[in-house]
């Protein structure tokens, strides 16, 4: 087989000291061992020089910059453990060799590990194919696996423990148990090739999914299965081309053509409901979405790989295991490699995967041929076993599946073979989590028991069983101890009470069922379920004739046939008239929680009055509890009252990525004829997905702007750097940072592509289209989106700096500007014929185009946003929303902690395209812009030409040539003594320059020329502000507000005069508070 593209294995060393030990050696190191490393400082690594080839300028900076990008994500994912170091004078405890042959043949990247102590030496880890940008990635988890498996760390935690098994058989007499997977709630979904059941922690069977397939003819239909979190279950059957999809809270089962035999099919499901299916032969993966096409999916690495299995992770990630590269491969729904995970196993035991269960933190239990693994999400590994101590069969399956209740530590193994669900305890993760299992230690002990007194244990379980409420397993206990001890009469009453326990649930269930669909549909209808509840009451006081409770059901089930019309009852005094609640968005939860979401209406239709009426909404499991509408004290009859319904859905609703129909229950509760009573109405209402949104209002994408999410903060905190040559500008600090965030955007490289299903062109301004914004964490983990998904990303950055955005809409479009930190009157300053600032709310604000010219850098993006502004915001449709305005309706999306680390561009890349985008703000804006001037003062005098040095001078004060900038505000001085601005703004130079007095000296020239200037006032309040006088500051400031209030309030507060106290400008505040003088 040809070697694959992407991490593998090299031969390991001969020599003995080359080779790594094995996890048999390694399991030995204690826990305390681990937690004393964990506390100390981080292990340096050395970086040796690598060896380049060819060693071309190109090639040498390319793999410095791959270095660098590896030593940066090294710190991030294990920063606690080791530290990457390139100085070749540091002390160091490792040394890293790096071997890059990057020639258009085979090219390969090598990385070795050797401990300096002993000369101890990793297995090589070799990248074998072009560079790309998920390397760093993995080269940082490579060197921390290579680092582990010499350091011998591993945790030696112990096993789980066998709780119970439950043969397939007790469920259906031909089952197998094919596959597993976990709801998340606990409830543990089981394809048994005939049947599918859940099953709840006690092993109970609490439903069917997908019984109307069998009840319509389709035998073998769960061969196969998976779960999306949303708990809508896809069934693969054993044979045909059709998979088979059931929603959660039942209705009919729909088909999912597929276009392939499925049989073979290895499948999955991702969260938004779509299905993930492998044809390996073909060595083909396709996509398969409810209302799209088909759509092919790049998850195989070669030409040579073979796909058995694949499972879905957190954020909504595709896992596989290639044995060739001994590491699971994790993808985006859209088959790029997003990271790894490299397991840190024994290597001459390589996994052989047959299933996996991930984690919501990423750590994972692997299923291998005859083994269990758990593994931390970093690839350290928890416990491994090679066998079941305590059960009937000890041998862990080389066939079948694993499915983990994450809530409660809980592991379950199908065990095709043996025709046995396997359910473990894994007390080790419980303890970590402060999770108690009561009932499964209960079993435990009691199954401990065994090898003691059997028939006592078996008692013991069967009796825990039953007051769990889980018959199935009660009655497999009994029947065990009968077996055991044929003569125990106790097993005997006890089977008898179960199989009557049974027969009353299940004639229960049809009875309820018969009036049912008596009542909604007919008789003749309602009829063969009527004769299978009969048969069941007959059966059961067959077995307990002395059952009266069971008879009267059962005689008055009977009498309703009889009679051929529906129970009566007396008709409640109030009637529903109307219910309704809209679709539901998760992105505008805690919208709903204050607005309402729907609303219910009833009318009084007795002869009396009804008081007290309060009504409640409630969505089971994306809620926590009803939401009341403000109580009515009084219904006359014949009156109607309409309630307003809020919805307080919780966390759960955040994780939900696919549309779901749910039954949402309303209930009118009322005091009517001496008693409360109620009426109620169940509806069907649609949750969408996660990432979907109506544009009917432009200001809800502030909920996708996320400036707090883990991911997207720490992208635009390190995106930063210490103040460089701007350091010397006169402007806002905020405008730099901004600039450099953009072009840390662009040099990640994050691409256009238009959302195929609604593009925004199509959907902005119409509520009846449904639009998808991604998180911006997912934008920046795919680096590609539409306009929203990249507006959403570049606004959620800035804020996460402390920059404000606004969103802006053109027609079809949606892109953001960010304030500047300057005032609105520095605009023009900062604009030219390609590049405009906006002057909204008292700031200066640049438009920023965030789709394609964004990937060029700063300026680019500026111009092209800037063209969009000049186009649409005389004549519209313009729209400028501060993002702050929107937050106050549309809070920021909740989300749970991510698991994926972004590869971010190296420091070298972005410093690149700032100082591009510095050098190239400084020319437009500084250089052009003073030549101009220049050609413009030829042959002026007076009035003229001082108007003309005060903007010469405002351009080099902004761009900290405060000595010209002074000398040209002297100038200008001198040619018209009553021009205001000259003042003000020498005044502001050497308020720069931290001389107080001298600014003083010069406004007071001024103010003996225009005393009731609102400009010359402010600069002197500014003045006295310096010096610490806060009476003289507060009169001056006075004076403004008598002529221009806004320009008073907006200076009080910077200046903190009217905050008690005045403060003279420091670093942060200086910039702000400065005004210049226009010369007009």
């Amino acid at each position: 087989m040809e070697p694959a593209a992407g991490m593998c294995y090299l031969p390991e060393q001969e020599e003995p000291a080359m080779r790594s030990p094995p996890v048999a050696l390694i399991a030995a190191v204690v826990l305390s061992s681990l937690a004393a490393v964990a506390a100390a400082a981080p292990v340096r690594i050395r970086v040796e020089a690598p060896v380049v080839d060819p060693a071309t300028p190109e090639t040498r900076e390319a793999v410095a910059e791959l270095l660098e990008m590896t030593a940066a994500m090294s710190a991030r994912l294990h920063g606690a453990s080791i530290e990457l170091v390139s100085d070749p004078q540091s002390s160091a405890a490792y040394a890293l060799a790096i071997t890059a042959a990057l020639g258009r043949d085979n090219p390969a990247i090598v990385v070795t590990l050797k401990r300096l102590s002993d000369g101890a030496q990793s297995a090589p880890y070799s990248w074998l194919g072009p560079v790309k940008p998920e390397l760093p990635t993995l080269l940082a988890r490579a060197v921390f696996l290579q680092w582990s498996s010499l350091t011998g760390l591993a945790s030696p935690a112990a096993a789980p423990e066998v709780v119970a098994e439950l043969p397939a058989a007790l469920i259906q007499q031909y089952a197998y148990p094919w596959a597993l997977a976990a709801r998340d709630d606990g409830l543990i979904v089981a394809a048994l090739g005939t049947s599918c059941v859940e099953l709840d922690h006690a092993l109970r069977v609490v439903s069917e999914p997908g019984k109307p397939l069998a009840e319509g003819g389709l035998a073998s239909y769960a061969l196969g299965l998976a779960l999306t979190p949303g708990g809508t279950v896809i069934l693969k059957p054993a044979q045909g081309r059709d998979l088979w999809r059931v929603a959660p809270g039942g209705g009919a089962p729909q088909k999912i053509p597929t276009g392939l035999e499925v049989v073979t099919a290895p499948i999955a499901a991702l969260p938004d409901g779509s299905v993930l299916v492998v044809d390996p032969t073909a060595r083909k993966a396709y996509r398969l979405a409810p209302g799209r096409k088909r759509a092919e999916l790049p998850l195989f690495a070669n030409a040579y790989e073979y796909i058995a299995w694949l499972s879905v992770g957190p954020d909504a990630t595709i896992w596989i295991y290639d044995p060739v590269l001994k590491a699971f491969r994790i993808m985006t729904p859209e088959g790029a490699v997003a990271d790894y995970m490299l397991p840190l196993v024994d290597p001459t035991r390589p996994l052989t995967p047959l299933s996996m269960a991930i984690g919501p933190d990423g750590s994972s239990v692997v299923l291998s041929s005859g083994r269990l693994h758990r593994f931390l999400r970093d690839g350290s590994l928890v416990w491994n076993m090679d066998s079941l101590p305590g059960a009937d069969n000890e041998s862990l399956p080389t066939a079948g599946s694993v499915a983990v209740d994450w809530r409660r530590g809980l592991i379950y193994v199908a065990d095709t073979t043996g025709r046995r669900i396997v359910q473990l305890l894994d007390r080790a993760y419980c303890r970590q989590r402060g999770i108690r299992n009561e009932l499964e230690e209960a079993l435990a002990a009691a199954r401990a028991r065994r090898a003691v007194d059997e028939p006592a244990a078996l008692a013991q379980e069967a009796a825990l069983y039953e007051a769990a409420g889980s018959p199935l397993m009660a009655k497999a206990a009994w029947q065990r101890l009968q077996d055991a001890d044929p003569g125990n009469s106790r097993a005997g009453e006890r089977l008898l009470a179960i199989e009557v326990s049974e027969l009353s649930a299940a004639a229960s269930e049809l009875d309820a069922r018969t009036r049912e669909v008596f009542r909604t549909v007919g008789i003749e209808t309602a009829r063969p379920t009527y004769m299978q509840a009969v048969q069941k009451y007959e059966l059961l006081l067959s077995k307990s004739p002395g059952d009266k409770a069971a008879r009267a059901a059962m005689e008055s089930l009977q009498s309703l046939f009889r009679e051929k019309s529906p129970a009566g009852g007396r008709t409640p005094p109030l009637a529903i008239t109307e219910a309704a609640l809209v679709p539901l968005f998760p992105s505008l939860m805690l919208h709903y929680a204050a607005h309402p979401a729907g609303s219910v209406s009833v009318r009084n239709v007795s002869a009396a009055a009804a008081g007290n009426l309060r009504a409640r909404g409630m969505i089971p499991r994306f809620m926590d509890f009803p939401a009341e509408a403000p109580a009515l004290a009084w219904l006359a009859p014949g009156a109607s009252a309409s309630f307003p319904l809020t919805l307080a859905l919780n966390r759960t609703v955040l994780e939900l990525q696919e549309d779901l129909v749910v039954q949402a229950s309303i209930e009118i509760t009322f005091a009517a004829g001496g008693s409360e009573q109620t009426v109620a109405r169940v509806l069907p209402v649609t949750v969408h997905r996660n990432t979907a949104l109506t544009w009917d209002d432009t200001a809800k994408i502030a909920s996708f702007v996320t400036p707090n999410e883990e991911v997207v903060n720490g992208f635009a905190r390190r995106a930063l750097a210490p103040p460089g040559e701007e350091k010397r500008f006169l402007l806002s600090p905020k405008l730099f940072q901004a600039m450099r965030v953009c072009d840390a955007l662009a040099a990640h490289g994050v691409t256009y592509v238009e959302d195929p299903a609604s593009p925004i062109s199509r959907a902005l301004g119409k509520p009846a289209v449904i639009d998808t914004v991604q998180p911006p964490r997912v934008t920046l983990l795919n680096r590609a989106g539409d306009c929203d998904d990249t507006t959403a990303l570049l606004a959620s950055l800035l804020e996460a700096i402390g920059v404000r955005t606004a969103i802006l809409t053109t027609p079809g479009h949606i892109f953001l500007a960010f304030d500047t930190g300057e005032p609105a009157e520095s605009a023009r300053y900062l604009s030219d014929q390609k590049l405009l600032v906006i002057g909204r709310v008292g700031s200066a604000w640049i438009p920023v185009e965030t789709t394609t010219p964004l990937q060029h850098g700063f300026l680019s993006a500026w111009a092209a946003g800037s063209q969009l502004v000049r186009a649409y915001q005389a004549n519209g449709p313009f729209e400028f929303i501060p993002l702050a305005e929107a937050r106050a309706l549309y809070p920021a999306l909740p989300l749970p902690p991510s698991t994926i680390a972004v590869a971010e561009p190296a420091r070298s890349a972005v410093d690149g395209l700032y100082e591009a985008s510095l050098a190239g703000f400084t020319a437009s804006l500084y250089t052009a812009k003073l030549a101009g001037l220049e050609t413009r003062l030829q042959g002026l005098s007076g009035t003229q030409a001082a108007r003309l040095r005060v903007q010469q001078g405002i351009l080099q004060a902004m761009f900290g040539r405060l000595a010209e900038a002074g000398r040209a505000f002297e100038t200008a001085r001198k040619e018209d003594p009553g021009l205001v601005a000259p003042y003000v703004n020498l005044a502001n130079v050497l308020l720069v320059e931290k001389k107080a007095e001298a600014a003083l000296a010069v406004i007071r020239d001024g103010l003996a020329r225009s005393s009731g200037s609102p400009l010359l006032n402010l600069a002197a309040a500014r003045c006295w502000a310096a010096k610490g006088d806060r009476r003289r500051a507060a009169e001056h400031l006075a004076k403004v507000r008598a002529s221009d209030p806004a320009l008073a309030d907006r200076y009080a507060l910077i200046l903190g005069i009217d905050q008690g106290s005045p403060r003279a400008a420091d670093e942060g505040d200086r910039f702000p508070a400065l005004l210049w003088g226009g010369g007009e």
